[in-house]
């Protein structure tokens, strides 16, 4: 019944006011639904970014959270995949893959000791998961720990020796420590099995500009002392 006396009395009011009163009554109204309309739109679209508390009280389903996750990474976003990976592991806290990926998510955002607690939960769950093995590496060689980066990859790599990933990531760490040759080593056993591998050829270059770098000096020294 209150309903029904606010619509008379702004019925009253429409009739009682005059053209430009109606005019402007109007554009409002068209107004406010053209911006209900593209909020709604907006607000509906699969694509829309979850804040963490929103996604966590969604009541979306864990696949549904996982496959917007990696499609706000994918687009270059790297804080608001948290919300959606920390949706997942409050239901499912030993969720491997979530785990690892919020590993990544915070390695991409260079919070290398935070990036590796995730990797060690997963670990701590799936002792041969080779990616969260190499993934603790890559994260430890961006420490500069880098003893302890090989022994990582060097776990995967006994678990999956043909992995292009876990070969490509060795020869990254031999690179950091400035071995070039046995980098590049590395690097064509992973373009064996993947010649188009792009990771491997592109840090294959940078391994030879570094050996030849490196060599120049050498040589030019030699030719002084000859």
């Amino acid at each position: 019944m209150q309903n029904y006396h606010i619509r008379k009395i702004f019925i009253k009011a429409v009739d009682s006011a005059n053209p430009v009163t109606l005019t402007f009554i109007k554009l409002f109204l068209i107004v406010i639904i053209v911006w209900s309309i593209l909020f709604l739109s907006v607000y509906s679209s699969n694509d829309t970014i979850m804040p963490a508390g929103n996604a966590q009280n969604s009541g979306e389903d864990v696949d549904s959270l996982y496959s917007k996750a990696l499609d706000t990474v994918d687009q270059g976003w790297y804080e608001e995949p948290i919300g959606y990976l920390d949706a997942i592991l409050n239901v499912e806290p030993n969720n491997v893959d979530a785990l690892t990926e919020k590993g990544d998510v915070l390695y991409d955002l260079e919070r290398y000791q935070e990036a590796i607690g995730y990797y060690d939960k997963a670990l701590a769950i799936d002792p041969n998961d080779t990616y969260a093995l190499t993934s603790k590496g890559d994260a430890l060689g961006e420490l500069e720990r880098y003893q302890e980066a090989i022994e990582y990859i060097d776990k995967a790599l006994a678990i999956e020796p043909n992995d292009t990933y876990t070969l490509t990531e060795k020869g990254d760490v031999l690179y950091d420590l400035e071995r070039y040759q046995e980098a590049i080593g590395y690097y064509d056993k992973a373009l064996a099995i993947d010649p188009n591998y792009v990771d491997a050829l592109n840090n294959k270059a940078n391994a030879l500009a570094s050996l030849t770098e490196a060599v120049r000096p050498a040589f030019y020294t030699d030719l002084v002392y000859q």
